[in-house]
């Protein structure tokens, strides 16, 4: 027998998913409440939930079905994506039949298919549509479960717009099959070849996606403690993380849009000679401080008088630890300060104030333990070094296609706080281009940038592919040099916009013009480094169909999204993304 290829002769146990149809007993079972709108209450169908996912149409509940009294109405004038929907409880791994009657008027496909049934988040699990004028008819498609619960919805329009009228009726969701394990044995001969090997699995099958979003960022890998350190909000608003301190007399707190060192306003104290010779100013709580630990911090001052910055870790007098300055200047300047809190908490508290009369402009102020890397929280970036990924994405996600790179260069306390144009909270630009490829660079993964084509432009994508490839010769280029990064990033991967195929992303535009965007952007791009590999944005469906029609030249890969959330059932929960793939691919085939 040779060493490196051998014959065996197995037993090799065969296991067959045998599926029983018995369509007689599921004629008996309709898994749908109310499944032939016969049922409402104040003029809705019960157990139905209308649902509008793009452009603006009408629901009706009509008085006029196909054997009953009734049925639901849908309309859009100007095209719409819409639908009436129901969730049920199924069993996984079995096989369903959806069907229904679809009754239609004038009904125009246009970017989306027309009138039809679907199963929501399984690609390609849809009854075949009905468009024009057609009297009811009858629709119907099999598929095998993974989940333990389904959306169903009627669908007007999907994937796209449709118009016109579509009546739906008489909706069966139906189980016809149950996969049984049968083990049979049987004999086969396998041939194993150890020199022989597969076509190797690309290291990019698995990543990691960072996005300014709650504190996957700040708070996560960003090693700041202190929230609205930049004073977008005026201290004691309701949106603000500072609250006013001290006394009601003698003594002002001003947002000061005149005078500001970075954004639109600094916090401006003033104290009379008639304020009481105590503390007066702002103050932050709700920090996390570990006893023992150093912490290290800035605050950036102009004015006049005797400045103090308080660190507290507990009630008692002996529980804080100030660092005074006393203050004679026009211009800004950075005064550092360093604590060491005796006590862990997760309430310390910094405040910054006066103790004297005279006035002050505080234009930002920071807080950090002293261990951080450059800005990053040691203990994420142990984690991160554990999950090894190759690539990793930023800025976003919803976030990127309001997000200006710029705002995110430069020094620090200079870079302008912004409200996030995706989420809640404010956005002070502390981790920017400079800081992500430092991150990479530190966990040796290979960075991924997405560009803004929501309300960006391509002029600005191509500035962030110089900013990041050019020589220091360049006009950006030369910019990154100053900032302390002379030789260029190299960034490879770029991924030309974010989800631009929903209405809730910024910009969001039609697919015909979305294909102009995506082409401007990507020649404007390539005119600065022609080698760059462009990831466009997917849709399974019209979508990406009108990308790989028209957008072929202009991308590397398309990248296509989905969401899994949890799943009651283990297995099922198990199964959730290989099966959103497998979906995938089925639709696209």
């Amino acid at each position: 027998m040779g060493a490196k290829k051998c014959m065996i002769l197995l037993a090799v146990a065969v296991l067959v998913g045998l599926f029983i149809n018995d369509y007689a007993a599921a004629q008996e079972q309709n898994l749908l409440r109310n499944p032939s709108f016969e049922d409402a209450r104040s003029g809705r169908p019960i157990a139905w939930r209308s649902q509008t996912w793009n452009g603006e149409g009408t629901f009706e509940y009509a008085a006029v079905g196909r054997t009953g009294q009734a049925s639901v109405k849908m309309n859009s004038t100007t095209g719409a994506d819409i639908s009436y929907g129901q969730t049920v409880t199924v069993e996984p791994f079995s096989r369903y039949r959806l069907s229904g009657w679809i009754k239609t008027e004038n009904v125009a496909a246009g970017t989306g298919e027309g009138a039809l049934l679907n199963i929501h988040d399984m690609q390609g699990t849809k009854t075949p549509a009905v468009t024009g004028t057609k009297d009811w008819t009858q629709v119907a498609c099999e598929f095998v479960t993974t989940n333990n619960s389904l959306q169903i919805h009627c669908l007007f329009g999907g994937w796209g717009s449709s118009t016109g009228t579509a009546w739906y009726d008489d909706v069966r969701l139906e189980k016809i099959g149950t996969a049984l394990p049968e083990t049979k044995t049987a004999e086969a001969r396998v041939a194993i070849d150890a020199d022989a090997t597969g076509e190797p699995i690309s290291k990019y099958i698995y990543g990691q996606f960072i996005e300014h979003l709650g504190r996957c960022i700040y708070g996560g890998i960003w090693a700041e403690l202190l929230e609205d350190r930049k004073f977008f909000h005026p201290p004691g608003s309701p949106d603000s993380p500072w609250r006013k301190f001290g006394t009601e007399i003698g003594w002002s707190l001003l947002h000061d849009p005149e005078r500001f060192y970075t954004g639109n306003a600094s916090v401006k104290i003033s104290m009379t000679t008639r304020a009481p010779d105590e503390l007066q100013g702002i103050q932050q709580a709700a920090l996390g401080l570990r006893a023992d630990r150093d912490y290290r911090g800035h605050v950036i001052l102009a004015g006049r008088g005797t400045v103090k910055v308080r660190l507290q870790w507990g009630s008692r007098p002996s529980q804080s630890d100030t660092a005074t300055f006393r203050l004679n200047q026009q211009n800004f300047g950075r005064y550092p300060f360093h604590f060491r809190p005796g006590t862990t908490t997760t309430n310390g508290i910094l405040t910054l104030g006066l103790e004297s009369s005279g006035a002050i402009w505080i234009g930002a102020a920071s807080l950090m333990p002293a261990d951080h890397v450059d800005g990053l929280r040691p203990d994420t970036l142990k984690l991160l070094h554990e999950l090894d990924s190759p690539i990793y994405r930023w800025p976003g996600g919803n976030f990127v296609s309001g997000y200006d790179w710029r705002d995110g260069i430069g020094p620090k306390d200079r870079r302008p706080p912004r409200k996030n144009p995706a989420w809640q909270g404010i956005e002070p630009n502390d981790f920017g281009i400079d800081e992500f490829i430092a991150l990479c660079r530190r966990l040796g993964t290979e960075p991924l940038v997405v560009v803004n084509t929501g309300l960006g432009s391509p002029e600005l994508a191509a500035a962030l592919v110089q900013y990041c490839n050019g020589g220091p010769q360049t006009i950006w280029g030369r910019r990154r040099a100053a900032h302390g990064q002379p030789q260029p990033y190299g960034v490879k991967w770029w991924g030309v916009g974010n989800e631009m195929y929903g209405d809730w992303q910024l910009g969001h535009v039609d697919p015909d013009r979305y294909q102009v965007r995506h082409r401007e952007f990507v020649r404007a791009m390539r005119t600065v480094d022609p080698d760059i590999r462009i990831i466009a944005v997917g849709a399974t469906g019209p979508w990406s169909e009108g990308m790989l029609t028209h957008c072929a030249q202009e991308m590397d890969l398309l990248s296509e999204h989905f969401y899994c959330g949890e799943q009651a059932d283990l297995e099922a929960h198990v199964a959730a993304i290989p099966n959103a793939i497998r979906d995938k691919a089925s639709a696209h085939r």
